[in-house]
């Protein structure tokens, strides 16, 4: 059998076995050239059978061979490095295996070792006790204690003479302990104890002999009784072993504070309005109040100790130090105290308990605030009083108060025709126009309503904050945003049934207001009052004659509510007289008009009688300038005479005539050449061409009578034809003629000398008669024989010119002789 020795040199000369090669998770480098060479060749046929589409097709084979060949090179550096250090890679993945191995085996190993040691803990034998081996040794028997079986035998004298001459030593020995505190100099000696007496509690110590320290005996509290703590005397007793009086009086006053806290915590715990925390180690206990409430949550009373060593009471008032408290006999009488003083501080700080007859209140005992003969909706109000910060308490009361007076508000507009609106949502920059776009906080209530009879889009917004504010104004909804235009604020005193009538003419003549300022931009105009407004008539309608500015008001049709009566007043500096308008001796007149309230343009049927009133005072003007006689004046239409002929002009410069009238003859051309020439020229050719027009209508008239005398075909008739107002003919016509039309004698209108009108007269035809050519010349009779009272008569080449004095003569004379040369039977 070999032997250790020979093991030994067995194994050094021995070789150490082979690592374990590692195979797993580890693939050769020929699957991957194998794999990616596939790899290659089927993404460049799939590549290469793709689509023929050359920019596509180009730009993706580039892109794979650049990442082919980048690929391709990876695994280029691979295979040359495998080449040179594959070989010691390997070994180094076999050496870390098999180092990995070795840790784990080591780890398990101490594992096990700690669980040996602690199955083998029964096993251990106990210590020898040589003490009382020693004993036994050396006296024999050891010294086992008697516990009190073995009497000793001490008289009655000995024991008072020990008495005695202790309380000496004691007497002494109290004496002359230099730091005694002045609590503890009110003792008494006796029975061989020192009884020393303080205010909460007295204690009794003792010592064996003068050269012996001091030792407690008793202690006991003097305000109730409870169980003596096992380690006071042990732990006072340490202390006077040193001395230390100053000690004792610390472990003893600290020891009597803890009782006394102690028992507040018991009385606490009777308590069911409170909660209390209790902290022993830190002499203190914290009451908390209040728990249900919200808003005074962070009351609490502090009971600790002061720099004396004292019990005091601190009062947080919402974490905030209030008052301090010294001396307190009962603690649930105190905590009434407290709860009294705390609510009477709370509602002296509120400016108004009364809401809606109703006396706000808190509870004492939970800090709950509370209503005296509330109402649902006081009851309903209650929580946001109990939930928010105590500071805004003046604010929440202000806005209960608007809520309720909104609550009223709103039973009286649903009673009396308001139509709520809950569909506008205004977006806060549009409500900031509310206060022209300085105000961007959050409203706390928005509230819309309209009329019926109201024009579209018009509303009362009502914001209500601390107190409740009106505002008019035009909310449009736009690509589904909100849009407000036109804001202003309306200032309601009261709203009730009484005074709600009141309120909707205020608020109707507000908008008003609004809808003809509107209609009025562009012109100089200022609102005067809720119901009437100022307007300069130059950037209005200007009116001749008249005052500067005219007076708009408007209201409510008392008899219908839909529809608005709006009065313009107005003053003309020189009267006139209308048949349909009436204008007071003053020169006052006054428009009225009803209008639909939902109607779009307002004042526009004003405008329109303004600017006809304007334009009949113009015209009126015009006429008794020129000394024509006024018929009769109408906003519509003027008659007045110019001659012995009357005339109408009506709206819009329409022209009528009577049946008598001569200048019916051309009537439809008198009215184009008043578009075409104006008023002024119209007037003056109705004035100036009364003989041509009558003479024309006497030969119109002849015509009638000599066209219809004869039956002969080959007769030859005439008729009076208005080319224009200056340009008339007389058309002669027979059947002889050829063509068959005939011919005419035109009469045309020229300008004359000094403003007057004087006549182009002339024959239109082309085989005219000789002798009738020559009566157009100066050789003719027509020209010899005139008379004199003929003032103008010119012959031209091809007619012959004359005034008033020669128409009706040179008229008459080429009339007839046309119908003497060329009249058959």
């Amino acid at each position: 059998m070999p032997t250790r020795e020979d093991m030994d040199v067995q194994t050094k000369h021995s070789e150490p076995p082979e690592l374990q090669h590692i195979t797993t998770n580890i693939v050769p480098l020929s699957s991957i050239l194998d794999k990616f060479a596939q790899f290659a060749y089927a993404e460049l046929s799939h590549v290469l059978k793709m689509q023929p589409n050359d920019d596509d097709k180009k730009k993706k084979l580039l892109d794979l061979l650049v990442y082919l060949r980048t690929q391709f090179t990876r695994l280029y550096v691979l295979t040359n490095w495998s080449h040179a250090s594959a070989h010691d890679f390997n070994k180094f993945i076999d050496l870390l295996a098999w180092l990995r191995e070795q840790s784990s085996h080591f780890g398990n190993l101490i594992w096990s070792t700690k669980s040996l040691n602690q199955s083998l803990l029964s096993a251990k034998l106990p210590n020898p006790d040589l003490i009382t081996a020693m004993e036994v040794l050396s006296n024999g028997r050891p010294t086992l204690p008697t516990h009190n079986f073995i009497e000793t035998r001490i008289s009655p004298q000995k024991v008072l003479q020990t008495l005695r001459d202790l309380n000496v030593v004691l007497s002494m020995k109290y004496a002359l302990v230099d730091d005694l505190p002045e609590e503890f100099t009110d003792y008494d000696i006796k029975d061989g104890r020192i009884y020393v007496y303080t205010k909460d509690y007295q204690f009794q110590i003792s010592a064996l002999d003068e050269s012996t320290p001091f030792f407690m005996i008793d202690f006991e509290l003097s305000f109730g009784k409870f169980e003596k703590a096992k380690n006071l005397i042990r732990v006072c007793n340490e202390a006077l072993r040193s001395f230390q009086f100053v000690n004792l009086k610390r472990i003893l006053t600290n020891y009597t504070m803890a009782m006394k806290l102690y028992l507040i915590h018991q009385k606490l715990n009777e308590l069911k309005t409170v909660k209390h925390t209790y902290s022993p180690e830190k002499f203190q206990i914290t009451v908390h109040y209040w728990m249900n409430s919200f808003v005074f949550k962070y009351s609490r009373l502090e009971i600790g100790l002061n720099k004396n060593n004292e019990i005091i009471y601190r009062w947080f008032k919402q974490g905030q130090l209030a008052q301090t408290f010294e001396q307190v006999d009962h603690i649930d009488m105190f905590l009434r105290d407290i709860y009294h003083k705390h609510s009477t501080s709370i509602l002296s700080q509120i400016e108004d308990l009364m809401v809606n007859k109703s006396l706000l209140q808190i509870n004492e005992l939970t800090g709950i605030f509370y209503f005296k003969n509330p109402t649902p909706a006081l009851n309903m109000a209650l929580k946001k009083l109990n939930v928010d910060d105590f500071k805004n308490i003046n604010e929440n009361l202000q806005a209960i108060r608007t809520d309720l007076k909104f609550t009223e508000i709103s039973s009286v507009l649903s009673v009396t025709g308001w139509i709520p609106n809950d569909l506008i949502k205004l977006p806060q920059v549009e409500l900031s126009k509310l206060y022209n776009g300085v105000r961007q906080e959050p409203h706390r209530l928005v509230r819309f309503y309209t009329r019926k009879e109201w024009a579209q889009n018009w509303f009362l917004i009502f914001v209500i904050d601390t107190k409740i504010r009106t505002f008019i104004g035009n909310i449009r909804s736009v690509l589904g945003q909100w849009t407000l235009n036109a804001p202003s604020e309306v200032c309601i005193n009261s709203f009730d049934y009484k005074s709600s009538k009141d309120v909707i003419n205020q608020v109707s003549k507000k908008i008003m207001t609004h809808l003809i300022s509107q209609e009025l931009t562009g012109t100089n105009y200022h609102v005067v009052s809720h119901d009437s407004i100022v307007v300069e008539t130059e950037s209005f309608v200007k009116i001749p004659n008249a005052s500067k500015v005219v007076m708009l008001m408007f209201r409510i049709d008392p008899t219908n509510k839909n529809n608005i009566v709006v009065n313009l007043k107005g003053k003309l500096n020189k009267i006139i007289t209308l048949d349909d308008f009436i204008v007071d001796s003053n020169g006052v007149f006054q428009i009225f008009e009803t209008i639909d309230f939902k109607r779009a343009n307002i004042l526009t049927n004003i405008m329109s009688k303004l600017t006809k009133l304007a334009k009949v005072i113009e015209l009126v003007d015009y006429l008794q300038k020129r000394d024509m006689e006024l018929v009769s004046v109408q906003l519509d239409q003027v008659v007045f005479k110019y001659g012995d002929n009357v005339c109408t002009l009506k709206e819009n410069f329409d022209l009528e005539l009577p049946k008598e009238n001569p200048h019916n003859i051309c009537l439809s051309s008198i009215r184009r050449f008043l578009v075409t020439n104006g008023v002024d020229d119209v007037f003056k050719y109705l004035m100036k061409s009364n003989v041509l027009i009558s003479k024309l209508n006497d030969m119109s008239n002849q015509a009638q009578v000599d066209n219809v005398s004869s039956w002969n075909v080959d007769k030859l008739r005439y008729e009076i034809i208005s080319k224009n107002a200056t340009y008339f003919s007389v058309l002669y016509y027979s059947n002889k003629f050829k063509p068959r039309h005939g011919f005419s004698m035109n009469i045309e209108i020229k300008n004359g000398a000094l403003d007057s009108f004087v006549y182009l007269i002339s024959i239109d035809k082309e085989d005219l008669d000789a002798n009738l050519k020559r009566e157009l010349t100066s050789q003719g009779n027509l020209f010899k024989n005139r008379a004199s009272t003929i003032k103008y008569l010119v012959p031209l080449s091809d007619g012959i010119v004359c005034d008033d004095s020669g128409l009706n003569y040179v008229l008459d004379q080429l009339h007839s002789m046309v119908l003497d040369i060329y009249n058959v039977g």
